[in-house]
C-alpha cells in the first residue's frame, strides 16, 4: 500500500513572531501617520519634516516673522498651515529652502490679521503648492448681499438686478434665495438657485441648480443686463432676495 503525504504537512505556523515585534510594527505604523498639532510662534522659525500637519499661530506684533520650509524632497506630502494672529502691519513670510519654489515663487506672505495659508510639499520635484490663499479677502471672498422688496412689474418680461461683478477675471458662485415675505414674515413661496458666472466680455450666467423650497414661486430666468446679473421670476411682483457670494480668483 502506498502512503500519500499531504503537501501541507510541512507548513508550520510561525512561532518566532513575538508580542514585542507586533508592538514594534504598530509603533512604526503610528509614526507613519503625522499627528496634527498647534504651535504659537513670535519669531523666525525653521521648519523640519517633523512639523508635518502643524498649525502655526504667528504673532508678528514686534516685527515681521519668517517661517522657512524644509527642502520639499525631504518632506514629501508634508502639509503646514500658517495663521497670522495679530493686527500689526508686519507680515508673516513663508519662505522656501534652497532652490525650491512655492507655486513658482520664492515665498508667500500673510498680511492680514486672521488670514491663513496652507501649503503642501509635492516631494521630489522641489515645489510647494498653496492649498489656500495667503491674503484674506483677496484671492477669494465671501459675503451676503441682501435686497428687500425688489419689485418686478410683470413676469418674465421684466426683472431686477441683484448683483454686479467686478471687471477682474475670476469665477463667481452665487447662492440665491428669493421669498415673498420680508424678514420675520411667513413666506408663501421660496426658491433657491445656484448660479455661476465668469465676468469676461459678454458673459452669460450659468444656472447650476434651481430649487423650489416652498409653494410655487415660478421659474427664474437669469441674464446679463448691461454688466449686472438680473433675475426675472415667472410669477409674483415683490421678492426679497438674498445673495451669498463666493468668488475665486483665476
Amino acid at each position: 500500500m502506498r502512503t500519500f503525504r499531504s503537501p501541507y504537512a510541512a507548513i508550520q505556523p510561525k512561532s518566532d513572531y513575538s508580542a514585542a515585534e507586533e508592538y514594534q510594527n504598530r509603533q512604526r505604523a503610528q509614526r507613519a501617520i503625522p499627528t496634527p498639532f498647534v504651535q504659537a510662534v513670535s519669531g523666525d522659525t525653521v521648519l523640519t519634516a517633523q512639523d508635518d500637519s502643524g498649525w502655526f499661530l504667528v504673532d508678528a506684533t514686534s516685527a515681521a516673522v519668517t517661517l522657512t520650509l524644509p527642502i520639499a524632497s525631504t518632506a514629501p506630502a508634508m502639509t503646514v498651515t500658517v495663521k497670522k494672529t495679530d493686527s500689526s502691519a508686519n507680515g508673516v513670510v513663508v519662505s522656501r529652502s534652497g532652490t525650491d519654489t512655492i507655486d513658482g515663487a520664492t515665498s508667500t506672505t500673510v498680511s492680514a490679521q486672521y488670514a491663513t495659508v496652507t501649503l503642501r510639499s509635492t516631494g521630489a520635484d522641489g515645489t510647494w503648492e498653496l492649498l489656500t490663499p495667503a491674503t484674506a479677502g483677496t484671492a477669494w471672498k465671501t459675503g451676503n448681499i441682501q435686497g428687500g422688496g425688489l419689485a418686478q412689474q410683470s413676469g418674465l418680461a421684466a426683472g431686477f438686478s441683484i448683483f454686479t461683478p467686478s471687471s477682474d477675471a475670476g469665477v463667481y458662485r452665487l447662492l440665491i434665495t428669493g421669498k415673498d415675505a420680508s424678514t420675520g414674515g411667513t413666506p408663501s413661496n421660496v426658491w433657491y438657485d445656484e448660479v455661476v458666472l465668469v465676468p469676461t466680455a459678454g458673459w452669460a450666467p450659468v444656472v447650476v441648480s434651481s430649487t423650489t423650497v416652498v409653494g410655487t414661486p415660478g421659474g427664474r430666468t437669469y441674464t446679463n443686463s448691461t454688466g449686472a446679473l438680473q433675475v426675472a421670476v415667472a410669477s409674483g411682483t415683490v421678492w426679497y432676495v438674498d445673495v451669498c457670494l463666493v468668488k475665486f480668483d483665476s
